[in-house]
């Protein structure tokens, strides 16, 4: 996981944890560091040690890698194999290629080929990303020409890459643009060797991989949580959300194969990340309304709540409920979602306290005695959630 606080360190017992519940859910490709200039980006340091703790899986684990000196470092460091696939990454933009690499776009293309021809003799399985492959990242964010990516997507393949990964490096791709380029370019290599790399600047990340999804496109990349970015992009954007993209799939009948429990369980764990090196926490809405509906179990449902304190105007029931209180707050001092939840069960406990004063109020001067009217259902607004999500790469 690379962190935006580059002085902090994310605990190895933590990161294998969260690699361990991905392989559990079920995903198919899973992405678990790279071998970068660990100066710039301390956070992959310790890719080697975290490779050597991973246990085989259904999982195919990959590794990002951009040229032929750090790919030494992935023979050195993998001798049992554990590592499935190789990933590279080029990009469409000449700027983008400068500020991401330090490589101008014909250099990093032949630093990738470099690494292709050896890791394929070794045999791994080699995948490309293909930054700014719908916008450039020039301030007016021009759209990319179809013919460039074409010609750029065909140089991967030719190099030895199973899959051509279609990046929306800056989030600001659209519908149409997704139209625009895999249109092309499915008319001119197998749709199958086109995946999609989507991020979410403006709330267009699931529509665009619906559009792809519709032209053939069938890999998707996300990150649990909607985390993510590039360090070479100003004002940088996340992923679309695994479980966001899982959850929009199956929703439509398409079955993924992916436990949306276990992605719960692993959003729970990015949580605890971002904390730990004071990161922002993950966008994902769903993410954050389904770990408050596991973790309090409606305990944090306002209305709920609002119907509990109610009925102990009838049957006088507070002493019960009150006891729980102990194991309510326990709970919240315990959950990820921080100030949100601490809202809520203050929200839960004035109710329950007012109900409990109105209870007694009403007994002395024996206003309820003998009325047998149901009481007015209290209603408020929940934490709603997107309806979202699938994915391969987390």
């Amino acid at each position: 996981m690379q962190v935006l606080n580059r002085r902090a360190a994310i605990p190895m017992e933590l990161r294998v944890r969260l690699a361990e519940t991905l392989q559990g859910s079920g995903l198919p490709y899973i992405e678990i560091g790279s071998f970068v200039n660990w100066k710039v980006i301390p956070a992959m340091a310790d890719t080697v040690e975290l490779i050597a703790k991973l246990r085989p899986s259904i999982s195919e684990l990959a590794i990002l890698i951009p040229k032929l000196s750090y790919y030494r470092r992935l023979e050195e460091s993998d001798p049992d194999r554990k590592v499935d696939t190789v990933a590279l990454f080029v990009s469409s933009s000449e700027s983008y290629s400068q500020a991401n690499t330090r490589m101008n776009k014909a250099t990093a293309f032949a630093a990738a080929r470099e690494v292709a021809k050896a890791a394929r003799e070794r045999g791994y399985r080699c995948r490309g990303y293909l930054s700014c492959a719908f916008r450039d990242l020039d301030p007016e964010s021009h759209e990319m020409e179809a013919s460039v990516v074409l010609s750029d997507a065909r140089q991967l393949l030719d190099m030895g890459c199973d899959e051509v990964c279609l990046s929306d490096t800056d989030g600001r791709a659209t519908p149409r643009d997704v139209e625009r380029i895999v249109g092309h370019l499915r008319e001119h290599v197998p749709v199958e060797a086109i995946g999609a790399h989507l991020h979410d600047r403006y709330g267009q990340g699931l529509a665009n991989a619906l559009v792809a999804h519709r032209l053939g496109v069938r890999t998707f990349d996300s990150s649990i949580g909607g985390i993510g970015g590039s360090r070479a992009v100003r004002n940088s954007v996340g992923n679309i959300s695994t479980e966001e993209l899982v959850s929009l799939f199956e929703s439509m009948g398409v079955s993924t194969g992916v436990d949306q429990e276990q992605l719960v369980e692993a959003g729970r764990m990015i949580i605890e990340m971002t904390r730990l090196v004071g990161d922002p926490l993950p966008p994902s809405k769903l993410l954050s309304h389904r770990l408050l509906r596991k973790d309090f179990s409606g305990y944090l449902n306002v209305p709920s709540a609002a119907r509990i304190a109610v009925s102990t105007l009838r049957d006088r029931k507070v002493t019960r409920q009150s006891r729980n209180w102990a194991a309510l707050l326990i709970a919240v001092a315990r959950t990820p979602m921080g100030t949100a939840a601490i809202a809520s069960v203050v929200t839960i406990l004035l109710v329950l306290i007012t109900g409990l004063l109105l209870t007694q109020v009403f007994s002395v001067f024996s206003i309820v005695r003998g009325v047998d009217r149901r009481p007015s259902e209290i209603s408020a607004v929940g934490v709603a959630g997107r309806q979202d999500a699938w994915s391969c790469a987390a």
